[in-house]
């Protein structure tokens, strides 16, 4: 799938084997395993929390006149996607190209502090405060639901060491292998299709051997 957006969003030729509606179709099933793993808490927490901590860390020093004022990370869409999704300013699909997230922090007249969060330049709308400027206690204590307190653990123990979440996971990872199973053989199946088309339309030269057999 990342090949064929790629072509799509810079607007190069698509193979010849794969038609629109092949692209439309595959770029659908990649969303659709997309928000199959990005869509539970127990999956995007396991992307998010070194991150989210990272975030209240350097509110928490901004309000305390200590840090820089500027941050810039650097991330994939895969890593784009599970921090915009939980914050509630995208559902669960692939990011268009050169998304990026801003997290802002304001002080107000009265010294209290709000948080706003923009999506492409666009303010977003944060439902779990009613607004697009989010007091920081809360906003904090939505990122929270999105931090593992045993992240290390849980990451090296796997499936070995059950906890909380573990068996929600399991059940994850098993319908993602089983969509991906199915992405994997729609495309083989593309591919096929388009190679049996080109041929049938190939023009066929079995007189022209005809010809040069009766010389």
């Amino acid at each position: 799938e990342d090949v064929v957006y790629t072509h799509y969003v810079h607007g190069y030729e698509l193979p010849p084997q794969l038609t629109p509606e092949d692209r439309d179709e595959l770029i659908e099933l990649a969303n659709f395993v997309v928000g199959m793993q990005w869509g539970t808490l127990s999956s995007v927490a396991y992307v998010t929390t070194n991150f989210f901590k990272e975030v209240k860390a350097r509110f928490t020093d901004a309000m305390d006149n200590k840090g820089s004022k500027f941050y810039i990370y650097s991330a994939h869409d895969t890593t784009v996607l599970p921090i915009a999704s939980a914050l509630r300013v995208l559902q669960p699909s692939i990011p268009k190209y050169g998304a990026h997230v801003d997290f802002e922090l304001h002080r107000t007249t009265d010294n209290k502090y709000m948080v706003r969060v923009l999506y492409d330049n666009a303010a977003a709308y944060l439902p779990y405060c009613e607004s697009y400027d989010c007091p920081v206690d809360k906003f904090f204590a939505h990122l929270d639901q999105y931090i593992l307190a045993n992240w290390e653990q849980q990451c090296r123990s796997g499936s070995n060491k059950p906890t909380d979440n573990s068996g929600s996971v399991s059940t994850l990872n098993w319908i993602l292998l089983a969509v991906n199973g199915g992405l994997i053989l729609a495309v083989v199946i593309l591919i096929v299709v388009g190679v049996t088309r080109t041929r049938r339309n190939a023009p066929r030269n079995h007189g022209y051997m005809r010809e040069l057999e009766n010389l």
